[in-house]
């Protein structure tokens, strides 16, 4: 169900569940059948982390953070960074200049360059995800798993060691890794001895993303510094025309 909580500093908490849960739990349930435990009351589990597992989005994009610099993915194109914004308008403004601005860029030199650009494309695609996804991300979810609850009750030892259907025990870091780790051998057929390259290039990565920060902020601080030159010189232009203008007045009346 859907609290009227909405997203505060990134609060709103995600809902963890790693697919193998979703086997066991068959497993689990068909032994029931056996035994006739049918319950005909409960006829929905939800299989939610929510009541238990308790991390917010922002806790997430700390944590995701952290291990990407330890189990980074091969040739990124820039370093990982972004964080949960509080306001649309801010939300926005990062997403211009560090999204469309550079996209802009980067396609003007491979157009240049003889090659079809592509950054726009991957701009707006990446933008239908932000949209999706805001709903969700924005608004908490919280979804009942006491029928779950009972069910493990009804395990002995033995059944809950082979059929693990609970959070108990869980590291967030090592399953957010092994996931990870995971994604990078198994979807981007990245495999682990490229690691020692992958961990190279992102720290090139750190210190481009660093460069290019000061270049583009000196480069704010300069247009500013001469917009205010512009507008002293102006004021004082003006100033010294009122002035003439005054004097004159003046020296006629």
């Amino acid at each position: 169900m859907l609290s009227p909580e909405t997203a505060e500093d990134g609060k709103i908490r995600s809902q963890i569940l790693y697919g193998a849960l979703r086997v066991v739990f068959l497993k689990w349930f068909s032994i029931l059948l056996q035994r006739k435990c049918r319950d005909h009351e409960k006829r929905v589990y939800h299989l939610t982390s929510s009541s238990e597992i308790r991390i917010s989005w922002a806790e997430i994009i700390e944590r995701g953070r952290r291990i990407t610099e330890k189990i980074p993915l091969n040739n990124i194109a820039w370093y990982p960074g972004g964080s949960m914004k509080k306001s649309k308008l801010l939300h926005n403004i990062c997403v211009f200049f560090f999204h469309l601005l550079p996209a802009y860029f980067i396609d003007s030199l491979i157009f240049l360059a003889g090659h079809k650009p592509i950054m726009i494309r991957i701009q707006r695609r990446i933008s239908k995800g932000f949209e999706v996804f805001e709903y969700y991300a924005n608004n908490q979810w919280d979804f009942k798993n006491d029928h779950v609850l009972v069910l493990r009750k009804l395990m002995n030892p033995r059944e809950k060691k082979a059929f693990k259907i609970d959070g108990e025990g869980l590291n967030i870091d090592s399953y957010f890794e092994d996931c990870i780790s995971a994604a990078r051998i198994y979807i981007l057929n990245e495999p682990l001895d490229t690691l020692p390259a992958a961990r190279r290039h992102m720290r090139m990565m750190y210190w481009v993303d660093v460069i290019t920060k000061m270049l583009f902020f000196g480069l704010m601080i300069y247009m500013l510094v001469s917009v205010f030159d512009t507008f002293l010189d102006v004021s004082n232009g003006i100033y010294r025309l009122a002035g003439h203008v005054l004097s004159d007045k003046e020296a006629t009346l």
